[in-house]
């Protein structure tokens, strides 16, 4: 076959690349240009959320390296934003908004889920956007991390499932506690001075539409249970205590995989220090929403888990 006419044509990176550049001034969503904010001085992401801030290790690499390890926060917790977005909210957003569950049929639960899921996708932009600027500024493009914990673990219970009707209550459930708890730890990052104005504004963004989400969720949640038969309702109690776990933590694993990419000594010395103090071990998260929640439903005493 005479293929001499393909030549006139560019290839698919190509192609793919003009779109993702154009894609700016073809649609509603406008991008600004993020790396004219771009502040070296500035952190990316909190020196004091770090689990190892207070290590001898870490307290003595020179401040160039420690900007790159606070890149490499930003980037993870945006990755895992992604993450999160990908594989348990939007999933759970799909099955409500298909009235998998009871209680979902009004038709403004499904507009809310549509409009949700939409928010999510921005979400995912807004963050692949702060990673790449991060990435590009500290030098940091080839860098590569593992999967979130909370990804795997809903992951290794969804594929252990003894029945086909457990699998969307454990999405459900990972859901809401991603949606109703997250708001303290973007309070944190969109009020902190000391990191890149840009990524203020990103978190604080997500942190608005987060509210709405944690609302919705809370309404949304309450109809769904209480349409629920008491085996559905019992399975759904049973699951939120792993959940809440997974969310609260450090996933030292995450940054172990950080510290070793970016060749910090003793990096796994660090970390095995880290986890031997319960302190180091749970993220911020605000639990009142989804305790008033448990109140409302008549389920807080049967979580084993102190909200």
């Amino acid at each position: 076959m005479d293929t001499s006419s393909t030549n006139n044509y560019p290839d698919h990176s190509d192609v793919l690349q003009r779109l993702c550049t154009s894609w700016g001034t073809r649609v509603a969503v406008k991008q600004p240009d993020l790396d004219s904010t771009y502040d070296l001085q500035k952190s990316d992401y909190p020196e004091h959320l770090l689990p190892f801030k207070t290590h001898p290790s870490y307290e003595n690499l020179d401040d160039a390296t420690k900007q790159r390890v606070l890149a490499g926060g930003w980037i993870a917790y945006n990755e895992k934003t992604i993450a999160v977005e990908e594989n348990i909210i939007n999933p759970a957003c799909a099955l409500l908004l298909h009235q998998t569950f009871p209680g979902t049929s009004a038709e403004w639960a499904q507009i809310a889920m549509a409009q949700t899921m939409v928010d999510e996708q921005y979400h995912i932009l807004m963050c692949l956007n702060a990673c790449r600027v991060s990435r590009r500024q500290r030098k940091l493009d080839g860098l590569q991390l593992p999967t979130p914990g909370i990804v795997s673990l809903q992951r290794t219970y969804l594929e252990g499932v003894t029945a086909e009707w457990q699998r969307p209550i454990i999405q459900l459930a990972f859901a809401t506690i991603a949606e109703m708890t997250i708001n303290a730890y973007l309070l944190l990052l969109s009020n902190d001075a000391t990191i890149q104005p840009l990524n203020r504004i990103t978190t604080d963004l997500h942190r608005r539409d987060e509210a709405a989400h944690h609302t919705l969720f809370r309404q949304i949640v309450k109809s769904v249970f209480l349409g629920m038969n008491q085996l559905q309702q019992n399975y759904f109690v049973e699951i939120l205590p792993y959940g809440l776990r997974a969310f609260a933590s450090a996933e030292f694993h995450g940054w172990r995989a950080l510290l070793e990419a970016l060749g910090i000594k003793d990096a796994a010395m660090i970390i095995e220090d880290c986890e031997a103090h319960p302190a180091n071990s749970a993220l911020v998260r605000d639990y009142n929403g989804l305790k008033g929640l448990a109140m409302e439903l008549g389920i807080l005493d049967r979580i084993d888990y102190v909200l």
